[in-house]
């Protein structure tokens, strides 16, 4: 008989931990990540009309009002404002999320590479922001196998989570660019269009990695129910 834990039947293994409600979290993230959509659209649109002024100024720049421009300005600073309260609140919201949805890997029996603190600061840490939230998110992901009959010994690799991976990293390289070259800065027709085209991409980069977000905070949430938790430390 062996003492190794990885070789008990998972329907025998001991109670090792409790499992911390995901819902409320869940849904509060959710919401705001729904929130990116309407709010993907309406920066594209702005972005698209912003494009057609700059237009509009090479080919007949006595056509276009002064009233457009400052129009225009107001309209690109007040989405300026909304995207970074909204990515604030988010990235909170998901955060708090994570960390709970990290805390729980003991209670499914998935032997965790890091201490719960790493949830937290590992997206905070220069660099190392750019893989570490990853790994972690990989361990988080052996619950969903769990929950669905598998051993926590196994490390499964899901598709879902480096698609929605790619898309954030995706954002943050295009939102860098995008700040680099705001039109603000533009010196030249050329480089405000060069910057329109970053924020607009970086519109639909957000969009994306939003839905693809919310897909993997309900398929973890839904894995870490109570009652899955306990069936599997009980079992």
């Amino acid at each position: 008989m062996t003492n190794d834990m990885n070789s008990v039947p998972l329907r025998n293994r001991p109670v090792v931990g409790d499992v911390r409600s995901l819902r409320g979290l869940a849904i509060l993230v959710q919401a705001l990540l729904v929130a990116w959509i309407p709010f993907g659209i309406a920066a594209f649109a702005a972005n698209l009309s912003q494009r057609s002024l700059l237009h509009r100024i090479v080919e007949d720049p006595v056509g276009v009002r002064w009233s457009e421009v400052l129009a225009d300005r107001d309209r690109v600073d007040l989405l300026n404002q909304v995207f970074l309260g909204l990515l604030a609140l988010t990235a909170i919201a998901f955060i708090a999320w994570f960390a709970v949805a990290y805390s729980n890997l003991d209670a499914f029996g998935v032997d965790r590479g890091y201490s719960t603190g790493w949830a937290v600061y590992g997206w905070l840490v220069p660099f190392l922001c750019w893989w570490r939230p990853k790994q972690l998110a990989d361990e988080i992901w052996q619950t969903v196998d769990v929950a669905n009959g598998g051993r926590p010994e196994r490390q499964p690799r899901s598709p879902l989570v480096w698609s929605w991976w790619a898309a954030w990293v995706a954002c943050t390289v295009v939102a860098l660019f995008a700040t680099r070259g705001s039109s603000d800065d533009a010196t030249t027709i050329d480089e405000a269009l060069t910057s329109n085209l970053w924020y607009s991409v970086r519109a639909v980069f957000f969009v994306v990695a939003a839905v693809l977000a919310i897909f993997v905070v309900r398929t973890i949430t839904r894995a870490q129910r109570l009652d899955v938790g306990s069936r599997a430390i009980e079992s």
